[in-house]
């Protein structure tokens, strides 16, 4: 039965559920097998779902997607419907009434730690590929943090660490100092997997007292990063880190990673994936003939920087043409060519502007974040608020509102409750509440907060927290 309103009908309107926990492994990313260069799936991953679109060539050879709005599942699969649509050409005036979307098969995703299984019907035929997340540019991690390392299911941690990072090419060190547990040194080589980082080297405690081997794997946010972490002791453990004060990094970590749309133009799309100081963007539309069209810009590049992140990228925006999806896959039978340009720039307030032009056509329009499935922060942590601030964190994210304790282990601000509306901006949250500690309270904000099965973080801001103004600092810890 055809769908209209591809986004808004498949999923805007649903209530957002409660048991939306936060995965072991963030699936967003843009997907593809090295030896078939030229069509590729992008996923968006919230809650327990992944958004999933498919870029593909048709039976004459021209570019075609593929959509899967609502892959459910977890932990490391998901599976759901697959359906094509048609709707009105981008170049002139929008109407959702005019989407129409059948479900033509099925798809199902199998996520490992360094590839994937897309698995996918479209009529009688079947597609099954091993594929891998593309990177494109480094994501570094250089910077400060305050930081926890625990151990899953163990009593075993290591609190109050600041970390020092410093990248340099593969090159990676970390010093790492404690009050309690003194200097760590961490030393290794880097490598990246689309969004992830992993790290594996020697470390040395304490002038040698400690000392073996040490990896880790994290997911670079723009306030931190969060993941696992196996040596000294550790061999399940989970790590987090909350970027110190005053160094905000707006630009080349994934802050911009989503699916950009319009509610009132539901039915075509812009995926957006971020590394470095470029962008890889996938546009989804309709041509003349009302049949799915991709556009890909892979290098939309950095124009200048931005605190807020208002920054504009831009680049060619290219229509490529290859052999049918449904046969063995040649890569040199891909063919592209360049058919305009394309802008982007993102506002911290969730919303963003695109501009771009395909033979002559100009588009502009104002988008905004995609939240199709909620973020649940629910859970326990051990982590930091502002910077040495040691807390007990406990939120109750089941319901409309944000509840979270905080317990400073130093008793600077005692126990504190803190409540807010639900809001989240694509896949990130931002709560703004109030707060009470004993007999005293006020009002506090938390942005760009992003969950992961291992840990969260966070920017925060309070006018009067703890007796004293808070301004651009950082929360966060690992899960308990």
């Amino acid at each position: 039965m055809p769908a209209r309103a591809l986004l808004a009908g498949f999923l805007l309107a649903l209530a957002f559920p409660v048991l939306a926990t936060p995965q072991p492994r963030n699936a967003t990313d843009m997907w593809f097998d090295p030896a078939e260069s030229g069509w590729g799936l992008n996923l968006i991953h919230q809650g327990d779902t992944l958004f999933g679109t498919l870029f593909v060539y048709d039976t004459d050879g021209q570019p075609k997607w593929l959509v899967a709005s609502a892959l459910v599942g977890g932990p490391t699969s998901y599976s759901g419907a697959l359906h094509e649509c048609a709707g009105p050409w981008f170049g002139g005036s929008f109407s959702s009434v005019e989407v129409a979307c059948n479900a033509v098969g099925t798809m199902r995703f199998d996520l490992g730690d360094s590839t994937a299984v897309v698995d996918y019907t479209v009529g009688n035929v079947r597609v099954a590929k091993q594929v891998q997340r593309f990177t494109f540019r480094p994501v570094t991690l250089s910077g400060s943090y305050e930081g926890y390392i625990l151990e899953a299911g163990g009593q075993r941690n290591q609190e109050d660490w600041t970390f020092h990072v410093t990248e340099n090419g593969s090159s990676f060190s970390m010093s790492a100092s404690s009050d309690s547990e003194g200097i760590c040194d961490y030393t290794g080589v880097s490598s990246q997997n689309g969004q992830y980082k992993t790290v594996s080297g020697s470390f040395r405690c304490n002038g040698g007292t400690r000392s073996g081997s040490w990896s880790m794997t994290v997911d670079p946010t723009t306030e931190g990063f969060s993941g696992s972490f196996v040596g000294d002791g550790f061999t399940n453990g989970r790590i987090a880190g909350a970027r110190i004060s005053g160094q905000l990094r707006m630009q080349g970590l994934g802050w911009r990673n989503d699916m950009w749309f319009i509610p009132s133009e539901s039915g075509w799309g812009l995926n957006v994936i971020e590394q470095g100081d470029t962008l890889f963007a996938t546009l989804f539309v309709y041509d003349a003939q009302r049949r799915p069209r991709w556009y890909v810009a892979s290098s939309l590049a950095q124009q200048g920087d931005a605190t807020d992140g208002s920054v504009t990228y831009s680049g060619p925006l290219h229509s490529n043409t290859g052999p049918y999806f449904g046969t063995a896959f040649n890569p040199s039978a891909v063919g592209g060519r360049q058919v305009g340009q394309m802008s982007f720039r993102a506002r911290a307030d969730g919303t963003g502007e695109l501009a771009y032009s395909v033979d002559n056509v100009q588009v502009t329009k104002t988008v905004q974040r995609f939240a199709f499935h909620k973020q649940n922060f629910s859970g326990t942590y051990l982590g930091s608020y502002e910077h040495d601030r040691q807390a007990e964190i406990a939120i109750d994210d089941s319901g409309t509102e944000f509840r979270m304790q905080l317990v400073d282990l130093y008793g600077g601000a005692g126990t504190c409750t803190f409540v807010a509306p639900y809001m989240q901006l694509g896949s990130l949250r931002s709560m703004v509440g109030t707060f009470t500690c004993g007999s005293t309270g006020g009002t506090f904000s938390m942005r760009h907060a992003t969950v992961s099965g291992q840990g969260f973080t966070a920017r925060f801001d309070s006018p009067l927290f703890a007796f004293r103004v808070m301004a651009n600092e950082h929360i966060g810890g690992a899960r308990r």
